[in-house]
């Protein structure tokens, strides 16, 4: 078993899961790391999918860096 500290007190696992998605860490499509073998599979995705449950390179960075919560807006402008 692990253990795991913030600011030097031993908290549970749960409390660092919580203090990482308070931060925007995106923990629950683990887009905060890139596993060993999704390079390749990042380098062969279509530039843009329009299919949100196989996303294109857009649509996959958009989901990283969280601009696609403005793609309604600008979209209507």
């Amino acid at each position: 078993m692990s253990d795991y500290y913030i600011d030097d007190n031993k908290v549970k696992a749960e409390d660092v899961t919580s203090l990482l998605l308070t931060k925007g860490i995106d923990l629950n499509n683990n887009r905060f790391l890139i596993l060993q073998g999704e390079v390749e599979s990042i380098s062969i995705m279509k530039p843009k999918s329009g299919n949100s449950e196989n996303p294109g390179l857009l649509e996959y960075l958009e989901d990283i860096i969280g601009s696609g919560v403005h793609k309604e807006t600008i979209e209507k402008n």
